[in-house]
C-alpha cells in the first residue's frame, strides 16, 4: 500500500487540502495525523508544507527529524516555488529541509507535486538520465527498435541502440556487454528472429546476472520469451507511448522496491549497531560482532538460476545469503522447490515483509 504523510500547520490548511484533493485520484492513503509512521517496507513519501507557523512549530521539527531517522523520502512543499524565501528556514532545527529540493503548488497548479509523489511512490519514473538498453535482432526488429529509441529519447531517457551508439570498427558484442552493465533497464524486442539469436540470449543473461530489470515487448509472439516466463510482457500494437509508459513503470517499480529494501535493511542494521557494506548492485553485507550475512534484493520471482547466483555470492564471503524476492509471500510449491535445490547450503528466499525477521534469524 502507498502512503503520503502530509504535514502542515493551521496557516497552511488551504494548501494542504488542495494537495489532498489533487492526490486523491492516485488511490493512496493520505495521512494528516502524524503520530505514527507506516511500516518502512511500504511505499511512503513525506510532504512538509512550509509556512511561517510550520517553521516555528516544534511538532513539525520533531516529525521531520523522525522521518529522516527512518530514511523516508521527504519533500518540502511551498505555495509558490518562485517566490518562497528559503532563507527563512531556521538552522539547525530544520536544516535537513534546506538541503532538499522543494516543489511548489505554483507554477503549474500542483502538477509538480503530483509528479513528484508519483515518482517517489513508483507510479512513474523521473526520466532524466535513466538509461535504457534496447535488445533486438536487426533482421526483423530494427524498425521498431529505432522508433522506440526515438520516442524514449524525446521523453528524456538515454536509450542505447547499437546502430547509433557504437562507432564503426568497434568490437560490437564486447561493447554491448559493457553497455548493459551501465543501464537501469533492458527492453527486449521479442521477434521471431530474436528468439533464434545467441547474441540476444547472451544480452538477456548478462542483464539478469547484473540484476538489471528486464521487460519484454512481444512482437508476433503468443507465448513468453523462454528465459523470462515470469517477467511482464507487453504486446506490440504500434503505440509508442504505451511502450514508453511500459518502460517507465518497469523502472519506477524497480527503483521503488530497491529503495524500500535498502531503507528497511540499513535502517534496522544501523539501529542495532550492525555494520553495513554495499558489495554490489542491490547487495548488502551486514555484520555483527560474531556473524555476517549477504542480503540481495530484486523484484522478481525466484528461479533456479537466481538461487545459484545467490549461492555463488554466499560462497565468495563464506556467509549465509538471503534473497529478498518481491513483495508477495513465496508460493508454497516454490518454497518447497527452493528447499530442495539449496540442500544444506544456507540460502534463504523471502518477501520484503520478512526482511527484518531474516535479519533477526541470521544476526
Amino acid at each position: 500500500m502507498s502512503h503520503v504523510l502530509l504535514a502542515a500547520c493551521a496557516d497552511a490548511v488551504d494548501l494542504r487540502d488542495r494537495i489532498r484533493t489533487h492526490l486523491d485520484p492516485l488511490g493512496v492513503n493520505i495521512h494528516i495525523d502524524l503520530a505514527t509512521f507506516p511500516d518502512p517496507e511500504e511505499e511512503i513519501v513525506v510532504l512538509v508544507v512550509l509556512s511561517p507557523a510550520a517553521l516555528a512549530d516544534k511538532a513539525i521539527e520533531s516529525f521531520v527529524h523522525r522521518a529522516f531517522r527512518r530514511r523516508l523520502p521527504l519533500v518540502p512543499v511551498v505555495e509558490d516555488r518562485d517566490t518562497f524565501d528559503f532563507r527563512t528556514i531556521p538552522k539547525p532545527e530544520l536544516e535537513q529541509l534546506e538541503r532538499l529540493n522543494a516543489v511548489g503548488w505554483q507554477p503549474g497548479d500542483g502538477q509538480a507535486i503530483l509528479s513528484t509523489v508519483r515518482g517517489i511512490l513508483g507510479l512513474e519514473v523521473f526520466p532524466r538520465q535513466r538509461k535504457v538498453f534496447i535488445s533486438y535482432r536487426r533482421k526483423d526488429g530494427e524498425e521498431i527498435a529505432r522508433s522506440v529509441r526515438e520516442n524514449l529519447c524525446a521523453a528524456g531517457y538515454v536509450a542505447f541502440l547499437d546502430i547509433f551508439d557504437i562507432e564503426g570498427g568497434a568490437p560490437v558484442q564486447e561493447r554491448i556487454m559493457e553497455e548493459i552493465g551501465d543501464k537501469d533497464f533492458v527492453l527486449l524486442i521479442d521477434t521471431p528472429a530474436a528468439r533464434q539469436s545467441d547474441w540476444v540470449r547472451s544480452e538477456i543473461v548478462e542483464a539478469l546476472s547484473l540484476r538489471i530489470p528486464v521487460r519484454v515487448l512481444s512482437v508476433g509472439q503468443d507465448d513468453a520469451y523462454p528465459l523470462l516466463p515470469h517477467i511482464e510482457h507487453l504486446r506490440w500494437t504500434q503505440d509508442l507511448d504505451a511502450v514508453r509508459d511500459f518502460v517507465a513503470r518497469g523502472i519506477a517499480t524497480s527503483v521503488s522496491f530497491d529503495t524500500r529494501c535498502s531503507r528497511v535493511l540499513q535502517g534496522v542494521a544501523t539501529a542495532r549497531g550492525l555494520a553495513v557494506k554495499e558489495r554490489d548492485r542491490r547487495q548488502l553485507l551486514i555484520e555483527s560482532a560474531g556473524a555476517r550475512a549477504i542480503f540481495e534484493y530484486e523484484n522478481v520471482l525466484p528461479s533456479l538460476v537466481r538461487l545459484h547466483r545467490l549461492f555463488r555470492g554466499s560462497q565468495a564471503v563464506d556467509a549465509p545469503a538471503v534473497l529478498i524476492s518481491g513483495e508477495r509471500p513465496i508460493p508454497e510449491p516454490t518454497a518447497e522447490a527452493i528447499g530442495w535445490a539449496r540442500g544444506e547450503a544456507k540460502l534463504y528466499v523471502a518477501p520484503l515483509q520478512d526482511a527484518v525477521s531474516m535479519l533477526d534469524l541470521l544476526l
